[in-house]
């Protein structure tokens, strides 16, 4: 059993005290408990395993710890079911994708290497990058993927500061040729583009027409409007202007089920 606690303290006597008590599956229950000076409680348990879990369904019961009021039912997410590829397993996808979009497949040692990291501190190896020739390319092979059970990540700028650009999945990156701006309405104030386009490449071609896209995020040379809409990017001027979700009109989105 492992713990951990964390202390908050401000003016006056004003506390909170967070501790999550761990257990392993054995030890029955595990308890998260929330504690300030009113000695408030909340409990999250975690019911024995009843082959829930082997169905892929994980459930938390919410209760209050002072009476044993039923709060809530929480339905836990499925564990990852990532795992190492071999290299002749990773040379049928290349194959596979190679065979099934016009764009680039790396899937080389180096190429892996490359896009294994992002801004952040964190270093994961995608299974393969896919660079396609444009938004139809992508949705290739999004259908690939899907049909093979292979998790995807699309990528733009790489500016992520938490890992959003990292996983062991087929990474698509848009930031080299799905960069158009479709259209410019100068009257309503509006412009379609595609996901890979810088904000300041963006920004560039908009000020003739005398308009910007407002949000400005710090790294916003190289920060894609796909990756702005996916981390709602914000910025200096977001107090003003709002951030990237208060500037969207809509977006076109391919999922699995095509």
């Amino acid at each position: 059993m492992a713990e951990a606690s964390f202390c908050v303290s401000g003016r006056g006597r004003t506390r909170c005290r967070y501790s999550l008590v761990k257990h392993r599956p054995s030890d029955g229950p595990v308890a998260i408990q929330l504690s300030n000076a009113l000695d408030a409680r909340v409990h999250a348990k975690v019911p024995p395993d009843t082959g829930e879990f082997s169905a892929g369904v994980r459930r938390s019961t919410l209760y209050d710890g002072s009476g044993g009021r039923f709060l809530a039912q929480i339905t836990l997410p499925q564990a990852s079911t990532a795992r190492p590829r071999s290299e002749t397993e990773r040379a049928e996808i290349a194959r596979g994708l190679a065979n099934s979009v016009s764009g680039e497949v790396r899937f080389g040692r180096h190429d892996r290497m490359l896009y294994a990291t992002d801004a952040s501190m964190y270093q994961v190896e995608p299974i393969g990058v896919v660079i396609p020739d444009s938004i139809e390319d992508a949705v290739r092979a999004v259908e690939y993927c899907k049909q093979h059970s292979l998790p995807i990540l699309p990528r733009g700028g790489g500016t992520s500061l938490a890992g959003q650009c990292v996983s062991e999945a087929v990474v698509i990156d848009f930031s080299p040729r799905c960069t158009r701006v479709i259209e410019v309405d100068a009257e309503g104030r509006r412009c379609r583009v595609e996901p890979g386009i810088a904000i300041d490449d963006l920004n560039a071609q908009l000020a003739g027409a005398g308009l910007f896209f407002p949000p400005d995020p710090a790294t916003s040379r190289h920060c894609n409007i796909g990756g702005a809409i996916g981390n709602n990017a914000a910025g200096a001027r977001s107090i003003r202007y709002g951030r990237t979700s208060e500037n969207l009109h809509g977006v076109d989105v391919c999922l699995a089920d095509g």
